[in-house]
């Protein structure tokens, strides 16, 4: 997960957190979950947000700091997923944090400047050693962007929140073992905001 895995940093609703914890435990490995904005009250994820607790009982793990976060193997290669949780600064060099593996995947949840940049706006950037950014923050799928040997990608939300999501179409990622990104889309429905008055 890309991180804003609850819409607030405390989810009041106990009932919503059970469920999320058993359908997370029924997961065929560890969900791994990068830190969002909206997980968190503080400048880092505490024992007061809803992400800590999940973390805490076992059925998600979480990078709460930047750096090397999973070794993982993906058909004969060795990954090393390295993460960035919303408002840490985003390495220039992902070499120091692992060792001998065959490349590395790095998460974050900023706001990065893919197409046009905006106030606040951060400009994508090579990170040695690493080949493939993917950014959680943004709500809309973005063209993926490549500085130096990096490519930056923005798949946009699962669910879609608001009217500019009108046309997103919600899709998860799945990475081939040849290390393409095959788009998996996610059943939703078309026609789900009212659009009285907008058009």
């Amino acid at each position: 997960f890309l991180g804003d895995m609850f819409d607030s940093a405390v989810e009041e609703d106990e009932q919503v957190k059970t469920r999320l914890a058993r359908i997370l435990r029924k997961s065929w490995t560890l969900p791994l979950s990068n830190v969002g904005n909206h997980d968190i009250r503080n400048a880092v994820l505490t024992d007061g947000d809803s992400l800590a607790f999940l973390a805490e009982t076992g059925v998600i793990k979480v990078c709460a700091h930047s750096g090397a976060f999973e070794t993982l193997r993906v058909g004969s290669k060795v990954v090393g997923l390295g993460a960035t949780p919303y408002g840490q600064p985003i390495p220039t060099d992902a070499r120091p944090y692992f060792g001998q593996v065959d490349q590395v995947i790095w998460l974050t949840h900023q706001d990065i400047a893919f197409e046009n940049a905006y106030p606040g706006s951060m400009a994508p950037h090579a990170v040695a050693g690493c080949r493939l950014v993917v950014n959680g923050h943004m709500h809309l799928y973005k063209k993926p962007l490549k500085v130096g040997a990096t490519v930056w990608f923005n798949p946009g939300n699962i669910t879609r929140q608001a009217i500019d999501a009108l046309e997103h179409e919600p899709a998860a990622y799945a990475l081939t073992a040849r290390g393409n990104l095959d788009k998996v889309a996610v059943p939703h429905e078309r026609a789900i905001f009212d659009l009285t008055g907008k058009l």
